[in-house]
This record gives structure tokens, C-alpha cells and sequence, in this order.
């Protein structure tokens, strides 16, 4: 086997492995924002405010999707606007 032909091959395996892992985190992402809409959907139904139900599936994506930090408002420090 050349150089070229074993290339050939290991460039076909890692493109499959790469269209088999896109599908898997297709999958992943369909899935988490299904349940994003399902916490949204329930936290409203609980009377929980709409922009908060928001925020706690939107928080929910995020971590679930492997995104490392919290999308929610930024809390100002208490003690009032210095500016």
C-alpha cells in the first residue's frame, strides 16, 4: 500500500467519524432544546415569570450544549452606580 492510498483511507475514516459526530451533536442539540421549551413551557405554567422562565431554559441549553458560562443577566454588585 502507498502513501497516498493509506491517506486516501484515513482521510475516508475521519470523514466519516466526523459526519457520524455532527449527527451526534445534531441529535443532542435537538433533544436539549426540546426540553429547554418543555422547563420553559412548565415555569410559566407555574406562574413563574416569563422573562425568568427564559433564562432558566435558556441556562439549561447552555450548560447542555457544553457552553461554559451562564446566560443569564449580569447581576450589578449591591452599594448603587459609582458612575
Amino acid at each position: 500500500m502507498d502513501d497516498n492510498a493509506f491517506d486516501e483511507l484515513v482521510e475516508g475514516i475521519a470523514s466519516e467519524l466526523n459526519v457520524k459526530l455532527i449527527a451526534e451533536l445534531g441529535s443532542k442539540a435537538v433533544s436539549a432544546v426540546r426540553v429547554a421549551g418543555y422547563i420553559y413551557l412548565e415555569a410559566v405554567a407555574s406562574s413563574v415569570p416569563a422573562e425568568l422562565a427564559k433564562e432558566m431554559a435558556a441556562d439549561f441549553w447552555a450548560k447542555s450544549m457544553g457552553i461554559p458560562f451562564a446566560t443569564g443577566a449580569v447581576q450589578q454588585p449591591a452599594g448603587g452606580d459609582d458612575d
